[in-house]
Parts: C-alpha cells; sequence; structure tokens
C-alpha cells in the first residue's frame, strides 16, 4: 500500500482503469471534501493492481476497503493476491437485493456481516411549529461527539465519521445537539443540499428515551430542510425500531441495498 497524497492521484487511478476499456465496477465514489481530509490526515491508501485499483482507508483496527475493477473476475484475483488481506476490511457492495458481485466476494472468503437498505421520502418535509429549536453543535463540542459515535454505533458498518470529517459538518452546522446535564444526551447529524436531505446519525441517550427528544431533534431537522424534496437514510435491515421510526415520518423502503461483507470473523 502507498499513502495517497492529492485528490489527482485518485483521479488519474480511476482513470486508468477505465482507460482499459474492459468494463467497470466500482463502490468508489469521489468526494473531493472528504477525501481531502483523509488524505491530509495520512489515512488513505492506494494499492495497484493491472486491472483493479484498491483504496484503503484506516480506521483504527481495521481498512474500509474501495475498488475500482474492469470486471468482477479481476477483482477477485486481485483480492486474493494482495498482501493488505492479512489486515482485518470491511467492503461496502451496494446494489440490488441480489447481488453478484456479493455472492463472488463471498466466494472467495468475505462473509456477510451487515445488510442496510435505503428509506427515502418523497416531497417537502412537514413542517412543525417551534418556539425554538435544537442547539448546533460548536468545534468545542467535537470530542464527545465523536466519542458517542463510535460507542453507540458500529465503526464496521455504519462509517464513522472522522474527526476531520465532523470538523466539516460542524463548519457546515450539519450537527444539531440537544444538551442535558452539561452533557450531549441527543444529537442528529446530516447533510443538506439544495434539493436533498441525507440524515445519516440519528441518536438519544438510553437514559433519556421516550422523553420526545428524539422527535425534537428530528422536527429541528425538520425545519432546517424544510425546501428539500427528497429526505432519505440507511438503516440497518435488522434494527426493527429504527425502521418503525422512520416509517411513522413517512419513510418508505427503497430497492437498494448496502451489504458490509469483512474477510475476518469480528
Amino acid at each position: 500500500m502507498v499513502r495517497i497524497k492529492s485528490i489527482e492521484e485518485i483521479q488519474n487511478f480511476t482513470c486508468f482503469i477505465r482507460s482499459l476499456r474492459k468494463g467497470l465496477i466500482t463502490n468508489f465514489y469521489l468526494n473531493v471534501e472528504k477525501h481531502s481530509i483523509w488524505i491530509e490526515a495520512g489515512e488513505f491508501f492506494v494499492h495497484e493492481t493491472p486491472e483493479c485499483i484498491f483504496f484503503l482507508h484506516e480506521n483504527g483496527n481495521f481498512y474500509h476497503l474501495f475498488f475500482t475493477a474492469t470486471s468482477t473476475d479481476s477483482l477477485c484475483a486481485a483480492l486474493q493476491k494482495a498482501s493488505f488481506c492479512n489486515e482485518l476490511l470491511s467492503i461496502d457492495i451496494l446494489g440490488a437485493k441480489e447481488n453478484v458481485v456479493k455472492d463472488a466476494l463471498v466466494n472467495i472468503g468475505f462473509y456477510e456481516y451487515k445488510s442496510l437498505y435505503r428509506m427515502y421520502h418523497i416531497g417537502y418535509p412537514l413542517q412543525y411549529e417551534m418556539e425554538k429549536i435544537a442547539d448546533v453543535a460548536t468545534i468545542k463540542d467535537i470530542d464527545e461527539i465523536y466519542h458517542i459515535l463510535n460507542q453507540d454505533f458500529d465503526p464496521l458498518s455504519e462509517q464513522i465519521p472522522t474527526k476531520g470529517e465532523l470538523a466539516l459538518a460542524i463548519s457546515k452546522k450539519e450537527i444539531l445537539i440537544f444538551r442535558a446535564e452539561s452533557k450531549i444526551k441527543g444529537l442528529i447529524l446530516f447533510e443538506l443540499s439544495k434539493l436533498n436531505m441525507y440524515l445519516r446519525f440519528w441518536w438519544v441517550d438510553k437514559m433519556y428515551r421516550n422523553q420526545h427528544i428524539g422527535a425534537f431533534l428530528y422536527h429541528s431537522l425538520m425545519n432546517l430542510a424544510k425546501g428539500t424534496k427528497r429526505q432519505m437514510h440507511w438503516v440497518i435491515s435488522t434494527n426493527d425500531n429504527a425502521i418503525k421510526r422512520y416509517k411513522h415520518y413517512g419513510y418508505i423502503a427503497e430497492s437498494l441495498y448496502d451489504y458490509v461483507l469483512l474477510n475476518k470473523k469480528v
């Protein structure tokens, strides 16, 4: 593996695979802001093979693995020879419920750790009458938020933001919090564009649940997202409580799945 030094390197590697004109499969989608943060932190790597490029993001005790390859066969062949397979790897495969790439990786030794699917709501979100909305997180909250996310969510399957990514979200005012006893007891982290709202994390401390804090955070977000026409969220397929909550707010399941595969049992 070689440490990536620039966004241009990433673009060049991707263009190389395309230039082979042998086909293209990928689970990597360039996000200049996010990937620049990873590069600056020295935690983003590349491994090059003749027909497959791997990008690896270091996440403490494992690597999140991305690929751009000419075919499923070239992907599997390259993986079986890659030295980094001694490390714990997490790989996301997006697509339909029946997925050829996922099945091929399982056949060479990966296993399905978790599956997620996307839920969405189309149309302007319902607005709520509120005297006050939730507080916007500040940079002083970053360590506490980072700790909460890593403690109450699964880094292997839920793509916990790095501190650099959290700093970016805070600068964009894309984290709302509820505080009690001088500590964060609820938060909602989202990405907002002109037409879309992507809800990434929605959390309330177990001791503060059933007190309408989650609803307060969600209603606050919907007032900020009032101009969007599509709202969406990924949910773990076995998380019945979360699925029920989203259905309550009018979300429906989409036929887009994210299979999280690992190469080692944990």
